[in-house]
């Protein structure tokens, strides 16, 4: 057989016996190793759209991803990070400085902050009319104001440029504008950013969303500032011949990362990717793109060099086991990417919100029955529900919402957190030999009732959970069941049917489960915080708290789009 099959449908005993050596006999569900746990928790380079960029830790300056970071590109209005430097280190905020008539050198469509010949201005008015509305009639003012002659103090950017060690920058203005001969590089542009970030004054600059001056109000074109947490600068900057280009500075949980971007086609998706991977935080963050959202993914090239990225997760899919993914129902079954593929004895496997995938020593790729683990945590007997246990002879038919159902509560009836779950274990299965015909899907020697409540939905997908292998539970209102490949919660009020990740269950029962692994679940699963209601994850699971992790090594390249 080919890869992409499904276990629960095709798999025969031969491959069965594989699954349930894989889940009971090997080592792969005892106490993970800390170098098996970091290789599970490891975030990939994301890819980028830009022809430029770099990721890299404020604080130690290493280099966490790059891409071609010394190529000479265009910087834009990213300049006026420099013209802003050098203002503050030659001038005081309260200089009072005279709008000269050259001022106005510019092209027609520039943006400006409003200033006209002779009027007189602070240096603090004027660095929030540079960085906030991007003004070219700002950064000349300066330019002159300071220098003598724009040239001048262009002379002086260059200079203070080599100082810093920023070998790939030439400037020939101080705002930016297309012109012959000004150019820079990502590495650069966060060398710049790096030692700017080290004065106060001009970050709470960057960091402001708008600013009144003289009875106007000048707005940060900066909008990632709006939406992205933690960002306090620093610039961005815009032209037909450097596209879209930004420097961001990023504090955030005693993180402190600087991100680079030339001429991306796509900011918002190339930004978040990349502050996301430096932070190790896939927490999901709305951009400002219309039709964005968690469900959002990249792809790039076909057959078996095929990829697809999922930015709500931080990781791939890629070649055969992609094709097995999409065979298997995609993330509306499987859910998100949770892990890259990771070697596991002699097998390859990828794990999912809702599952795993394996590669076996045959060459076939299937997904493996994760209901039937036995997870390393403690059996905890579930407190009883303060609501009516759910009846053996309920009828109604139960829905899978489109959206997220009405969450559940956060603790049980005294106030505590409930215990974590755990269907009733079942014998392990007899093991045929290898020439035994074929059978449907694997399920336990003493079978295991499917709840009524749930015959119509196992009804209608048939490959989607494979046989009941723990009873019905209930908590905090919910009935819960485990099946070979999935686990279902039941709400007896609503009447809705909700997937629980069974996937996420194992990871963090293992130690495999990185906080800030992406706190978001298709339509159809049962939102974070119902899971985290009914003791779902072990009581040390927080995917909603960002906790210290190791580093990834420096200077790994990104994975361009396109």
């Amino acid at each position: 057989m080919e890869h992409g099959l499904h276990c629960r449908t095709m798999l025969n005993r031969v491959s069965l016996a594989v699954c349930l050596s894989f889940l009971l006999t090997s080592g792969a569900f005892a106490q993970s190793t800390s170098t098996e746990a970091l290789q599970a928790q490891a975030f990939p380079v994301p890819p980028i759209m830009a022809r430029a960029g770099i990721v890299v830790d404020g604080d130690s300056g290493a280099i966490l991803a790059s891409l071609n970071p010394h190529m000479h590109l265009p910087m834009a209005s990213t300049t006026k990070i420099m013209t802003a430097l050098l203002a503050l280190k030659m001038g005081r905020l309260t200089d009072r400085i005279v709008v000269p008539k050259a001022a106005f050198n510019y092209e027609w469509d520039a943006t400006v902050m409003g200033l006209h010949a002779g009027q007189v201005v602070t240096l603090s008015d004027l660095l929030y009319g540079l960085l906030l509305p991007s003004g070219a009639d700002a950064a000349n003012t300066i330019a002159i104001h300071y220098g003598g002659t724009e040239a001048r103090f262009v002379a002086m950017m260059n200079r203070e440029a080599a100082l810093l060690g920023m070998h790939d920058t030439h400037y020939v203005n101080a705002h930016g504008l297309t012109a012959s001969g000004h150019y820079t590089s990502a590495y650069d542009l966060a060398k710049l950013a790096e030692y700017a970030v080290g004065f106060p004054d001009l970050i709470k600059v960057t960091s402001s969303r708008t600013y009144n001056w003289n009875g106007h109000i000048l707005t940060n074109v900066n909008h990632v500032l709006f939406w992205y947490p933690g960002v306090d600068g620093v610039k961005p900057g815009y032209t037909d011949d450097a596209g879209l280009c930004q420097v961001i500075d990023v504090h955030r949980d005693g993180r402190h990362v600087i991100v680079v971007l030339l001429n991306t086609p796509n900011l918002d998706t190339d930004v978040r990717n990349l502050l996301n991977f430096g932070l190790h935080d896939f927490s999901w963050v709305q951009s400002q793109l219309p039709g964005d959202g968690p469900w959002t993914t990249q792809g790039g090239n076909i057959g078996a060099n095929a990829w697809v990225y999922f930015p709500a997760s931080g990781h791939y899919v890629r070649g055969a086991f992609l094709s097995s993914y999409r065979a298997d129902g995609g993330s509306l079954a499987l859910g998100f990417p949770r892990t890259e593929q990771l070697h596991e004895g002699r097998t390859l496997v990828q794990y999912f919100q809702n599952g795993a995938l394996i590669h076996d020593t045959s060459g076939r790729i299937y997904r493996l029955p994760l209901g039937l683990t036995p997870l390393p945590t403690p059996i905890v007997t579930p407190r009883p529900s303060p609501t009516p246990r759910l009846s053996p002879t309920a009828t109604a038919t139960p829905t899978v919402p489109a959206r997220e159902a009405t969450e559940g509560p956060t603790s049980g009836a005294n106030g505590t957190p409930l215990p974590f779950l755990r269907p009733t274990p079942t014998p392990r299965p007899t093991v045929p030999g290898p020439r035994a015909t074929p059978t449907p899907t694997p399920f336990p020697v003493h079978r295991v009732t499917t709840s009524n409540v749930f015959l119509a939905f196992q009804k209608s997908h048939p490959s989607l959970l494979g046989s009941a292998v723990g009873p019905l539970v209930s908590a905090h209102g919910y009935g819960v069941q485990v099946f070979s490949y999935g686990a279902l919660a039941y709400k007896q009020g609503t009447k809705t049917i909700l997937l629980l990740p069974l996937g996420d269950r194992v990871l963090a029962a293992r130690g495999y489960l990185p906080a800030h692994a992406g706190n978001t679940y298709p339509a159809g699963f049962a939102p974070l915080s119902l899971v985290q209601a009914i003791g779902w994850f072990p009581p040390t699971t927080h995917l909603t708290r960002l906790r210290t992790t190791p580093r990834v090594p420096a200077g790994p390249e990104l994975m361009p789009v396109g």
